[in-house]
């Protein structure tokens, strides 16, 4: 395995960068900062999730986990919402995603800037060249009354 390359060998520094707060506060930048939208549940109607800051995120990753479903033909669509900074009010659907009908799997859905649109595995996966709205919203919008098992996460990804 080669050495990592030193500052003395290079001439170069790398230091740590660090952004701040409205209040004036450092804080260390993270590559990426995960977290629950809805915790694993049965449901039976549209779900949304509490609002969400993008910060400073140039992306943001959606993880829908199926682990039980109702069986027939009946699938869940992730819908992403902008909401507006000054009324609250959301906007259009900003990025939407159904789900394959009786498949437990997980199910992603990705928006930032010079993403790919196909990624792989595109019955599972879904990508939005798209600028990140500053706060967003999401649902699972289900297509009928069958109970589903799902959990929602997300990740920023700086």
């Amino acid at each position: 395995m080669a050495a990592i390359p030193t500052v003395a060998a290079t001439g170069v520094e790398l230091k740590p960068v660090t952004l701040y707060d409205a209040a004036g506060v450092a804080s260390p930048i993270a590559r990426h900062a995960p977290g629950t939208l809805l915790a694993s549940a049965a449901r039976t109607a549209t779900t949304q999730a509490p609002q969400q800051s993008t910060e400073n995120a140039r992306a943001i990753i959606i993880g829908l986990h199926v682990t039980a479903n109702p069986g027939g033909a009946e699938t869940l669509e992730l819908r992403v919402y902008g909401v507006d900074p000054v009324s609250g009010v959301l906007g259009d659907e900003y990025a939407t995603f159904t789900t394959a009908a009786a498949v437990n799997a997980y199910y992603r859905l990705m928006v930032g800037p010079g993403l790919n649109g196909t990624p792989i595995a595109p019955t599972r996966n879904k990508a939005y060249a798209l600028p990140l709205p500053p706060t967003y919203v999401v649902q699972v919008t289900h297509s009928g009354a069958g109970s589903w098992t799902y959990s929602l996460s997300y990740a920023h990804m700086i």
